[in-house]
């Protein structure tokens, strides 16, 4: 199966996990993890979403997003338009540095299954000629 499949299928996976995640109450007796789904899990959820979609449409014109330190940038980038500029233009927004690193969590998720896609589809090298 092609990278720009799987990354779609990562993003359909992940709107679906926020679509369950945002309809469903989770009633744990562990307060952490009550915290963890009703403020952060859908805020993880968004760096994968962003870029599974990003390379998704990258790898229609034969490109990726690959290096860490560009998908580190870009959550920032994202990050500091949600949690800094944003609460500044709307009221009922607020800056969570939590957000932050729920992105940046989210972004080493999807690193991880950027990773093990890139393992699964590397194809060996051709002998070369001497």
């Amino acid at each position: 199966m092609k990278k720009k499949y799987k990354n779609l299928i990562t993003l359909l996976g992940s709107m679906l996990f926020y679509v369950i995640n945002s309809n469903i109450e989770i009633n744990s007796r562990v307060d952490l993890i009550n915290i963890f789904f009703k403020n952060y899990f859908n805020d993880m959820l968004a760096s994968i979403v962003l870029l599974s979609y990003s390379n998704f449409l990258l790898l229609l014109i034969n490109k990726e997003l690959r290096k860490l330190r560009y998908i580190y940038l870009i959550i920032l980038i994202c990050g500091v338009i949600w949690e800094i500029i944003t609460p500044i233009f709307r009221r009922n927004s607020i800056c969570d540095l939590y957000d932050f690193l729920a992105y940046f969590v989210g972004a080493t998720i999807y690193c991880f299954i950027n990773q093990g896609i890139a393992k699964r589809t590397k194809t060996p090298n051709a002998p070369q000629n001497e």
